[in-house]
C-alpha cells in the first residue's frame, strides 16, 4: 500500500486535533491555578497538565512528519508504508562531503517517548546518519561511552537521568566533553546548562537535520584544527 501526498484536509484535521489539545491544556492550566489558589493542589492536576502538554508535543511532531519533504522532493507520507515507518529499510543519502573515509556520522537520539524516538530515528536516518537511540540519560551515557557519537539530541524531561544531568555527565567525561549536544523541550526558557543548541517543541524535521549537519561539521572542523596544531 502506497500513501499519497497528504491532502490539505489531512493537515487540517491534524491542526484541529492539535488546537483541541491546546484548548484542553489552557483549561487545565486554569484548574491547576485555582487549585493552588485554594490550597487544594495534590499534584494530580499538575500531572494531568504535564501529560496533556506531552500529548500536544507528540501530535505536533507527527503533524510535521506528515508534511515533511525529503531532499529528493518526495514526501515522507508518500513513501511505501514499510519505508515510511521502518527506519531500518530506508536508503540513506551519501555521507557528508567533509568525511573522506567511509566512517559513518553517528547521531545519538535520547527520548523517553518511544513514538517520538521512533519518528526521530527514521527522519535522522533519512538524513544519511547512523543512529543510536536511548530512552533516558543514563542509557545514553552508557551508549556514548561505548561508541562516542558525533552529536547528541536529547529531550529535557526524562526519568532516571534527565537531559541537563546527561549534559553535566558528558562534560565531566574527557572522551565526551567536546561532543555537540542539542536539548529539546516544549518548556521555555531552556534549562541552565551549556549546550550547543536548544530546540523548542514543536519543530520541523528539516530544522533538526539542518542543525545536526551544522553542528557535526563545526565539530569536525574543531577536531581537525586541534590535530593540525599538534
Amino acid at each position: 500500500m502506497t500513501r499519497n501526498r497528504p491532502e490539505s484536509s489531512e493537515l487540517t484535521v491534524a491542526d484541529k486535533h492539535i488546537e483541541r489539545c491546546l484548548e484542553l491544556i489552557r483549561a487545565q492550566e486554569g484548574r491547576v491555578q485555582r487549585a493552588k489558589n485554594y490550597g487544594m493542589d495534590d499534584g494530580t492536576s499538575e500531572r494531568l497538565l504535564t501529560l496533556l502538554r506531552e500529548t500536544a508535543d507528540v501530535m505536533a511532531f507527527h503533524r510535521a512528519v506528515i508534511d515533511w519533504e525529503a531532499a529528493d522532493g518526495t514526501r515522507w507520507m508518500g513513501r511505501p508504508e514499510h519505508e515510511a515507518f521502518d527506519g531500518g529499510m530506508l536508503q540513506p543519502h551519501p555521507p557528508l562531503s567533509m568525511r573522506s573515509s567511509a566512517e559513518p556520522v553517528i547521531v545519538l537520539l535520547v527520548d523517553d517517548d518511544p513514538n517520538v524516538l521512533g519518528a526521530l530515528e527514521a527522519i535522522v536516518a533519512e538524513g544519511g546518519y547512523e543512529v543510536l537511540t536511548a530512552e533516558n540519560g543514563k542509557d545514553a551515557l552508557e551508549k556514548a561511552r561505548g561508541q562516542p557519537p558525533d552529536v547528541v539530541v536529547s529531550d529535557v524531561m526524562m526519568p532516571v537521568m534527565d537531559g541537563p544531568a546527561l549534559v553535566d555527565a558528558m562534560a565531566a567525561d574527557g572522551r565526551l566533553s567536546d561532543i555537540p549536544v542539542v536539548l529539546n523541550s516544549a518548556r521555555a526558557p531552556p534549562p541552565p546548562v551549556h549546550v550547543d543548541a536548544f530546540l523548542k517543541k514543536p519543530y520541523a524535521p528539516g530544522q533538526l537535520l539542518d542543525l545536526i549537519r551544522h553542528l557535526v561539521e563545526e565539530h569536525h572542523r574543531r577536531v581537525a584544527g586541534a590535530m593540525g596544531r599538534r
